[in-house]
């Protein structure tokens, strides 16, 4: 090829480039301010329905309430669960019962022997006692049955009666229609309310420390009835009451709180006493042992002197902390309950800890200034195994069984997109007060009629954080969901801080939009936009992503299935 040919051949070339179009650029692709959102991530949860956990140990639901911390700061802090352990059974063996700090109650039948108790798995009572709850198994009326009395942030005094009807296994519960416990200022229904679960009272006004009750029932006076005896959980210098039962064995009655109510041990500053009464020294007087915030247990010494005039209860003084295996200090809010767990005639300790776990430490040595063994764990049998459940996301329990479903373990499920989605079944039907935000419940769904407002029956509910978006622009949600006798509601609330605002007016502002999804038995797609618009002041920047902190709730509610995939949120480009 001479010089003048291969020229030209470069010339056709370029001019070939030059008339061929060049490809458009690739659209970036469309953000979804929502994680795993069609549920392909998947993490394992545990499934404590039956209070144990995958290693055996025994182990309930955790759960955080809010206390005030020095300097006056409201924080939400893990609470201990509540055991107790007393015979609800009429088998001669005395049984475990614990109350979890988000409310429910498990009844672990003792499948041991006498002086070795033994347990596999909780039976769930359908129940709900109230945030950080504590309990205390006695038998209030002397009809020979085991209640419930209990406490909790409420600060008062709650009883459920063990009814007759159930043969020897406990019935504390009668009618699932009826609601439980409410919290006081946010109760939804009216007062008038048949409610499951009745309140001790001062001739009509009900016994109350403030909030953070912790109660327990027992012959304070030795009069030959029981007293109510209550360590309280508001603020700096907390103290143990006692009031003395004007009653008799089978109907407890209590004066007016003047007359009535005396205090019996100082807290000397620390917080949320939960006290347990028992002869520790063995002088036929009764002790009080009491666990606080720090997770100590102060043991104040009971007096012949003290209790010598029913009308005019002194305070005993408090005598040391407990050491288990040679510490003073057991993780926070400890619950303690004294009893002879092994049946030795020493005092033993079973006490809840935050982690969901109860935990036993063995009386040894001298009867009247006892030891405590290095505590251990309670042991069970893992019967209900673990969830698997999408990550990223809050899910809810106790109130369905959750899981993450793949087109290999169910050849028969048809999913949208994807390799798997989200199914949630019924389990159990109860009344349910969620503790979303301190004395704040009702704004989570304020735009969805019908919606549940501050509790929920039957409700399991799910939350995933959005990442930050722009105030005043178009956001479209869009999902996939099936179920048959299930409701579903979906709600975006979002927190927007403000950092101009007018005098007088909220630093931050609170904005839900949500609605109710129609199911059938086959996959439907829901599309919605909603403009997030934020405040009507505009004093700050609307552009500052920073300013907006977002949530997408879906709440589960009904006795069938549900199924949901494909969740998204995207912004809405105008053309």
């Amino acid at each position: 090829m001479n010089a003048r040919n291969f020229l030209a051949v470069i010339l056709a070339g370029l001019a070939t480039g030059l008339n061929a179009q060049t490809p458009a650029p690739a659209k970036p692709p469309v953000k979804n301010y929502i994680v795993n959102g069609g549920f392909e991530r998947v993490a394992a949860f545990q499934n404590l329905y039956d209070g144990v956990d995958s290693s055996g140990a025994i182990r309930v639901q955790m759960a955080d309430s809010p206390v005030f911390l020095d300097g006056g700061n409201l924080t939400s802090i893990p609470f201990a669960c509540s055991p107790n352990f007393a015979d609800v059974n009429k088998d001669g063996l005395p049984d475990l019962i614990v109350a979890s700090p988000d409310g429910h109650l498990y009844w672990f039948p003792n499948i041991g022997k006498k002086g070795e108790p033994q347990f596999d798995h909780a039976k769930l009572v359908e129940t709900y006692l109230g945030p950080a709850p504590r309990i205390h198994v006695c038998d209030w009326n002397g009809d020979g049955r085991r209640d419930i009395l209990f406490g909790n942030t409420g600060g008062e005094a709650k009883l459920l009666f063990n009814l007759p009807g159930g043969g020897n296994d406990p019935r504390w519960t009668q009618s699932m229609g009826k609601p439980r416990w409410f919290h006081p200022r946010d109760d939804p229904r009216p007062q008038s309310e048949d409610f499951e679960v009745e309140g001790v009272r001062a001739e009509r006004i009900p016994i109350s420390v403030g909030v953070y009750s912790a109660p327990c029932f027992a012959d304070w006076n030795k009069d030959g009835v029981p007293d109510l005896i209550m360590g309280e959980g508001t603020y700096s210098a907390n103290s143990v009451y006692v009031w003395i039962n004007s009653g008799t064995l089978s109907n407890p009655s209590f004066k007016k709180e003047d007359d009535s109510k005396f205090t019996i041990a100082f807290g000397e500053g620390r917080e949320q006493l939960t006290p347990s009464v028992y002869d520790w020294n063995g002088d036929n007087i009764l002790d009080l042992i009491v666990g606080d915030r720090d997770g100590r247990l102060a043991l104040y010494l009971g007096a012949a002197e003290a209790i010598k005039d029913s009308k005019d209860i002194q305070p005993i003084e408090f005598t040391k902390f407990i050491s288990i295996g040679g510490r003073e200090r057991f993780g926070g809010l400890i619950s303690p309950h004294v009893c002879d767990y092994n049946e030795d005639g020493a005092p033993d300790i079973l006490y809840g800890t935050a982690s969901g776990a109860v935990h036993v430490a063995l009386g040894k040595g001298d009867r009247k200034d006892p030891e405590l063994a290095v505590a251990i764990p309670l042991k069970g049998v893992d019967f209900s195994k673990n969830f698997k459940q999408p990550a990223a996301w809050i899910c809810g329990t106790f109130s369905g069984l959750p899981t993450v479903i793949s087109k290999q373990e169910d050849p028969d499920a048809v999913i949208p997109e994807g390799e798997k989605a989200f199914r949630i079944t019924f389990f159990e039907k109860f009344y349910y007060w969620y503790h979303f935000a301190w004395n704040h419940p009702t704004w989570e769904w304020p735009k969805i009629p019908g919606a549940p407002m501050g509790y929920h029956e039957g409700g399991y509910r799910m939350v995933a954080d959005m990442s930050p978006f722009i105030m005043g622009k178009d956001y479209e949600i869009s999902f996939r969901s099936k179920g048959k006798d299930m409701r579903l509601f979906y709600n975006i609330r979002y927190d927007e801080y403000l950092a101009e605002i007018p005098k007088g007016e909220p630093t931050r502002h609170f904005g839900a939009y949500g609605d109710e999804v129609s199911m059938g038995p086959d996959w439907r797609q829901t599309r919605k936009t909603y403009r997030l618009m934020g405040t009507r002041w505009k004093r700050h920047d609307t552009n500052d992503q920073t300013n907006s902190i977002g949530k997408l709730i879906f709440l589960f509610q009904g006795e069938g299935e549900g199924w949901l995939d494909d969740v998204k949120i995207n912004a809405v480009e105008k053309k």
